[in-house]
């Protein structure tokens, strides 16, 4: 007997596998509204912050060292939440 039907993986038509992770597709995970929100929160701390370009440095080499968020708020003169947009900013979050 022929069917005329010719069983295919679900990878070989195109439908195989999540490829995004849980949340489906990646522009469910872009909210412009938050995005909008970050940015703004990120330029509010950038200006808040005064420190010298030597202090910037410092700050960026404490980051890559992983020195505890404590020593580099009492070093630098950073509130906890300043903090989290700092890293965010300069991509160590």
């Amino acid at each position: 007997m022929d069917f005329e039907y010719e069983a295919k993986l679900p990878s070989a038509e195109g439908k195989g596998g999540r490829k995004f992770g849980k949340g489906g597709s990646p522009s469910s995970k872009l909210n412009p509204l938050q995005d909008a929100k970050a940015k703004e929160m990120m330029s509010r701390v950038i200006s808040r912050i005064k420190l010298s370009s030597e202090g910037w440095i410092e700050l960026r080499k404490d980051l890559e060292n992983h020195e505890p968020k404590e020593y580099v708020m009492r070093k630098f003169g950073i509130k906890h939440n300043d903090l989290k947009w700092l890293k965010k900013y300069l991509g160590y979050s």
